[in-house]
C-alpha cells in the first residue's frame, strides 16, 4: 500500500474502528477481492472484542497487502454495509470511478512532495515522486503484462523517511537495518557439477547462472547493500567438505563486517535433479551439501545475533544428472515444513514449473525476474515474507505466451522457515550516514 493511503488509514483510524459494524462480512469481501487469503481472515476474527478489535487488526494487516489494498478496501466497505465509512476515506468527486488508481492521482500528488525533513533520500524523491504516485496503475499494466513487459518499463520506488516512519510507528516489532553502516552482508555460492561427456546445453547452464549473478548484483545494490566478492569467489564449485569449511571461514574472519550489518542473506545457486531435489544443494561431484552445516555456523555467530538471516536456495535442473548414492535428507530433498522459529532465520527454496527454469526466448529466470521485479516496486513499504508472497503471485499468473495472452504457473518460492515475530523492512533508499554498530 503507498505511504499516503497509509497515513490516510492513521488519520481516520478512530472514525473507522467506531463505525464498522460487520467485520465478518467485511472479510468476506476482502477474501473475495483477493486482498486477504483465508490465514488472515482467521486471525482478524480471533481477536476480542469484536468489532473493534478486530477492524484494528483487519487495518494492520491491510497495510501490507499492495498496491490495490487501499481501492479494494474501499469496495468492500461499500458492499458490506459500511458505504458511510467507504464515503469518509474518498473525494467525493472520486466516488463513480474510485477503482481506477489513476482517477486519484490529482488530489493525492500534494501530500506526498512536502516532505521537508528527508535529508538523506532527498537524492532520490525527485525522480521518485512521479513513480510513485503513477505506480498503482502503471505498475498493475504491468503485473499483468509480466515477464513481458520489458525491464525498462519497471518503475523503481525507493522508499522515503515519511514511509519509514509510518512502517516504524505500525505495531509489530521491525528489524531497523537503517543504523547499520552497512545495510546487509550478502554472499553468493554457485556450483556447476563436474560430468563427463557434457552437451552443448551445458555451457548455457553456466552461462544463465553467470546471468543470474549479475541480476542479483544489481538487485542487491537497489537495496543499498553489496555482494561480497571476494568471500562469494570462494564458495565456487567446492565439494561438500570445503564448501563447509570455507563457509565457517568467512564467518568467523569477517566479524567487523558482520557487526556492522543490518541482516546477513545468502543466494545459494546449485544444479540439481530434473524433477526433484529442490532446495538441495549439490557439490562439484554431485553428493548434498547439507543446508544445515550452513544455518548452524550462523545460529551460534555472536556478530549475527537478534538479526535477521536469510538463505535463498535456487536448484537448477541439470538432465546429465542422476539421483546421487548419499540417502535424502529432508533438509536436501526440499521438503516444505513452513517451520516458524524465533531464531531470526527465513529460508526459502525455489521451485521451476514444468516450462523449467528459463522464460523461453531470453536468458533471464523466471524467478530472478519475478524476483527482482517484487523488490524494485514493493520493497518501500513491505517486509520479505510479503515480497515473497507477491513474487510467488507473479509466477502463480505469468503471461506465458505475449501472442496467445495464456497464462501458466511457472514456479514457486516455498517458505522452509521463517520467523514471525519481526518483519525485514529493507527501506530502500535510506543510508544511515553515521557508523554504528547497533543491534536491533
Amino acid at each position: 500500500m503507498e505511504a499516503k493511503h497509509i497515513e490516510e488509514l492513521r488519520r481516520k483510524f478512530r472514525f473507522i474502528v467506531n463505525n464498522i459494524g460487520d467485520t465478518e462480512e467485511l472479510c468476506d469481501q476482502l477474501l473475495s477481492l483477493g486482498v486477504f487469503d483465508e490465514n488472515y481472515v482467521e486471525k482478524i476474527l480471533l481477536k476480542k472484542p469484536a468489532p473493534k478489535e478486530q477492524t484494528k487488526e483487519l487495518l494492520y494487516l491491510l497495510k501490507f497487502r499492495g498496491p490495490l489494498a487501499y481501492s479494494r478496501f474501499i469496495s468492500a466497505l461499500q458492499n458490506s454495509g459500511n458505504k458511510h465509512v467507504a464515503d469518509e476515506l474518498m473525494e467525493p468527486d472520486k466516488r463513480p470511478k474510485m477503482a481506477s488508481p489513476t482517477q486519484v492521482q490529482p488530489t493525492q500528488v500534494q501530500p506526498t512532495k512536502v516532505q521537508p525533513s528527508q535529508a538523506q533520500p532527498s537524492q532520490v524523491q525527485p525522480s521518485d515522486q512521479t513513480p510513485s504516485v503513477a505506480q498503482p496503475s502503471d505498475n498493475e499494466d504491468t503485473f499483468k503484462s509480466w515477464p513481458y513487459q520489458g525491464k525498462e518499463s519497471v518503475k523503481k520506488r525507493k522508499c522515503t523517511e515519511e514511509d519509514q516512519r509510518i512502517i516504524l510507528s505500525s505495531s509489530g516489532m521491525i528489524y531497523n537495518i537503517t543504523p547499520f553502516t552497512q545495510k546487509g552482508f550478502v554472499l553468493r555460492s554457485k556450483c556447476q557439477q563436474a560430468t563427463k561427456n557434457r552437451n552443448a546445453n551445458d555451457v548455457s547452464i553456466g552461462h544463465y547462472m553467470d546471468v543470474c549473478n549479475t541480476d542479483l548484483d544489481t538487485m542487491m545494490k537497489f537495496l543499498d547493500s553489496r555482494i561480497h566478492p571476494k568471500c562469494s569467489s570462494k564458495l565456487v564449485n567446492n565439494t561438500a567438505e570445503e564448501y563447509q569449511k570455507k563457509f565457517e571461514e568467512i564467518i568467523r574472519t569477517n566479524d567487523d563486517d558482520l557487526r556492522n550489518a543490518g541482516y546477513f542473506m545468502m543466494f545459494c545457486l546449485s544444479c540439481g535433479i530434473p524433477g526433484s531435489g529442490y532446495g538441495r544443494m549439490l557439490d562439484t561431484n554431485q553428493q548434498c551439501v547439507d543446508v544445515d552445516n550452513i544455518i548452524k555456523p550462523l545460529m551460534v555467530c555472536e556478530a549475527l545475533k537478534g538479526k535477521p538471516k536469510v538463505i535463498v536456495v535456487i536448484t537448477i535442473p541439470d538432465e546429465n544428472l542422476k539421483e546421487p548414492e548419499a540417502d535424502r535428507t529432508e533438509t536436501d530433498a526440499g521438503v516444505d515444513h513452513s517451520s516458524i522459529n524465533e531464531d531470526d532465520l527465513f529460508v526459502f527454496h525455489v521451485h521451476h514449473g514444468e516450462r523449467g527454469p528459463w522464460i523461453p526466448g531470453t536468458d533471464q529466470m523466471w524467478f530472478m525476474q519475478a524476483f527482482r521485479y517484487i523488490i524494485y516496486t514493493r520493497s518501500y513499504n513491505q517486509h520479505l515474507l510479503d515480497l515473497i508472497d507477491e513474487v510467488n503471485e507473479l509466477m502463480r499468473n505469468a503471461l506465458i505466451s505475449k501472442e496467445n495472452k495464456t497464462r501458466g504457473h511457472v514456479g514457486e518460492v516455498k517458505v522452509i522457515q521463517k520467523d514471525t515475530r519481526k518483519k525485514l523492512y529493507f527501506f530502500p533508499g535510506l543510508i544511515s550516514t553515521v557508523p554504528s554498530q547497533a543491534s536491533n
